[in-house]
């Protein structure tokens, strides 16, 4: 699995949680590494440090992630997405953002609290692409991101995804909850 903290210079492992959090750096080049502003930070453990930094995309219409993993094609992961404004750019504007896995659209992100999404999402191929898509209504950002294995590729192996749920979640704990729709 990989646990990616956006915007941080160097990986760390999580205290509270025992994950391994890896900088982003190897999977995009593109965007710039900000903090968000330190009333916006929570100290509650839970949450470690994911919400302090973030890494936005100020150019271009489209940045991508390339995630790389071993023996990824045609099986399913389930991936979190996180993103916490802070008002990192001191405009107090949130912006309003799509994200891709892939060419498949998931979401539109449009918060002004901490949030997170999940998606159980079949590779195509060994690498996939997360993607965040300029809509007009502001700069696009991403604080981190969690690939876990998925074992239902028997329930969803035929290279598409296939979203469990679309809701705010705010439990951010160690371990990824099964969710139902």
């Amino acid at each position: 699995y990989v646990s990616i903290d956006c915007g941080v210079e160097e990986g760390y492992l999580d205290n509270p949680t025992g994950i391994w959090f890896k900088p982003d750096k190897e999977f995009i080049s593109t965007g710039e590494n900000h903090e968000t502003l330190p009333e916006y930070q929570s100290e509650n453990e839970q949450y470690g440090k994911r919400y302090k930094t973030l890494r936005s995309f100020p150019n271009g219409a489209k940045n991508c992630y390339t995630l790389t993993l071993t023996h990824a094609h045609n099986n399913s992961f389930r991936i979190r997405a996180s993103f916490g404004y802070g008002n990192y750019d001191r405009k107090n504007q949130p912006p309003k953002f799509d994200l891709y896995p892939g060419v498949n659209y998931w979401a539109t992100v449009n918060s002004r609290s901490n949030v997170c999404y999940e998606i159980i999402h079949v590779f195509p191929a060994d690498t996939e692409y997360m993607c965040l898509v300029n809509t007009g209504s502001g700069t696009p950002f991403f604080s981190s991101m969690e690939i876990r294995p998925s074992n239902i590729s028997t329930c969803y192996g035929n290279g598409s995804s296939s979203e469990l749920t679309y809701v705010e979640i705010y439990n951010l704990g160690p371990t990824l909850v099964p969710l139902v729709s």
